[in-house]
């Protein structure tokens, strides 16, 4: 205390050099995880994007629809998007020349074909995690102890106790536990208990006074049962907040049953089924988004060369000093040309944007030599759409809609346990017990226990005692607790309310 009570404002260390330098080399020091991750061979093998300084193509891809929208979901595993209309940010969908969503940003956030399977195979709240909680629970332990213990005893208590105590304790101990969907817990063990003495309180024979029996071997076999009758009982309870609802540190209930796991599986199917649709909506947009570019050039190509052949018109016109190749007119006209070469570059550079965008979603390298082109041609047939029609479909497809309508589903079935919460813990209990003792723990001669005779245990031995039933135990009660006030309880069930309440708003909204 006295050592600890009085503390510089710093610490200090022994054998410091004041400056602390020591630590700048370790601060310093940047680590890399050890871990066997190889990149991909067509990441690695990436060739130098089209640029307009490098625009060596080496083959035009002419690519249709169906292709990229089949290549994009065989190379899916990470279902890429283009970040505009991504569930967690919302706003606009981008445009040509917008950044795409890298998933290096966000990786949690990106979703990926695994997301359901590990949402189904949560340690913590997935369904078989839910289920594993009625799985019968086998235990044993097997303990062995050495007794040399000197005690103060004399007089006439030599007696009863030894005056330094010799001996020998085994016990072994297995069971097994269950627990049904009704909240009931069964419990059948044995235990099995071996121990030998030198007390003097052993049988004895009365004319040498040698003790006969310094060992004795017990065992019973023991079957309990707990079933609750308010709080925590019921099939509809624990499918919904499965029976270890408050086993948890925070002494607050944890609802983790079988229900909600398969809810919250569900939740993460329509979550998935967003994002594939979101990645096929992002690659048609990125291949129309392309063929507009390619558009784009093409008429910017026609400008350049049409202001191209005007200035080659009044520049002879202004070589040859005739009318209309006056200078202003020749540096209009040249102004004209340069302006819609710049124009033809950017559009160039937005052809390169947009395939790297198309090929950023379809999962492939950034560049391979081939410059990608739309095959196919957008339809110009005039459509036009129903609107009950397409509100109905709306209403009934929307993943988004379903996984709202799941996740009212959800806080429903957690005000249903919450309001089980508020009934008083009544529990009925029972155990039956098997009891034996014997000299041996088996032998061939059945022997039971008499409890009766000069030496009742000689020669006797445990497991014949036992299956003679003549050692019988049982045990009934009920226990019961509650509250005063049930105020924690009561916040919970207003709680869990304006939950539901909260998701049934956004789902109409």
């Amino acid at each position: 205390m006295l050592a600890s009570g009085c503390a510089p404002r710093q610490p200090f260390y022994f054998f410091e050099d004041g400056d602390l330098s020591h630590y700048t080399g370790v601060v310093q020091k940047l680590e890399y995880p050890d871990i066997d991750q190889q990149p991909l061979d067509e990441a690695a093998g990436t060739l130098e994007p089209f640029t307009l300084t490098h625009a060596e193509v080496e083959e035009i891809w002419e690519l249709s629809l169906e292709d990229a929208i089949r290549i994009s979901l065989e190379n899916g595993k990470v279902l890429r998007n283009l970040g505009g209309r991504f569930g967690s940010f919302g706003g606009p969908r981008p445009q040509t020349g917008e950044p795409r969503f890298r998933c290096s940003l966000l990786p949690k956030a990106t979703p990926t074909i695994y997301d359901p399977a590990i949402v189904e195979t949560d340690p913590f709240r997935g369904v078989e995690s839910a289920l594993a909680s009625f799985d019968a629970q086998l235990s044993s332990s097997l303990t062995w102890d050495r007794q040399s213990r000197p005690q103060n005893v004399g007089g006439i208590g030599t007696a009863i106790f030894q005056q330094q105590l010799e001996g020998d304790t085994g016990n072994w101990q297995s069971g097994i536990r269950k627990t049904t969907a009704t909240g009931a817990t069964f419990n059948f063990s044995q235990l099995i208990s071996y121990d030998n003495n030198n007390s003097p309180i052993r049988q004895r024979d009365p004319i040498t006074n040698e003790v006969i029996v310094p060992s004795t071997w017990t065992t019973n076999y023991d079957f309990t049962f707990n079933q609750p009758l308010l709080q925590g009982g019921g099939l509809n309870y624990n499918r919904i907040a499965g029976p270890d609802a408050f086993n948890n540190l925070f002494g607050r209930p944890n609802f983790r049953g079988v229900l909600l796991a398969r809810v919250s599986a569900d939740i993460s199917l329509a979550e998935f089924e967003v994002g594939v649709r979101n990645m096929v909506s992002d690659i048609e947009q990125s291949y129309w988004e392309l063929y507009y570019s390619y558009r784009a050039l093409e008429a910017r190509k026609a400008g350049r060369d049409s202001a191209l052949e005007a200035w080659r018109r009044v520049h002879a016109l202004y070589v040859e000093q005739s009318r209309g190749g006056e200078a202003d007119k020749e540096a209009q006209a040249r102004e004209q040309y340069f302006f819609f070469r710049a124009e033809v570059e950017t559009a160039l550079a937005d052809v390169y944007r947009s395939e790297d965008r198309l090929r950023y979603i379809m999962g492939i390298s950034a560049s391979d030599g081939r410059l990608i082109r739309p095959s196919d041609e957008p339809t110009t047939a005039r459509i036009a759409f129903d609107w009950q029609q397409a509100l109905v479909e709306a209403l009934s497809r929307s993943p988004e809609l379903r996984r709202q309508k799941w996740r009212v589903k959800q806080r429903e079935l957690e005000l249903v346990a919450a309001k089980n919460l508020v009934l008083p813990r009544l529990d009925l209990l029972g155990t039956y017990r098997f009891l034996g003792m014997g000299q041996d723990l088996i032998n061939q001669n059945y022997h039971p226990y008499a409890a009766s005779g000069v030496d009742p245990l000689f020669g006797t031995d445990a497991y014949s005692t036992l299956f003679s039933g003549k050692f019988q135990e049982w045990q009934a009660g009920a226990q019961f607790l509650m509250p005063i006030g049930f105020r924690r309880e009561l916040s919970t069930v207003r709680n869990f309310q304006l939950q539901v309440a909260r998701e049934r708003a956004t789902a109409a909204g």
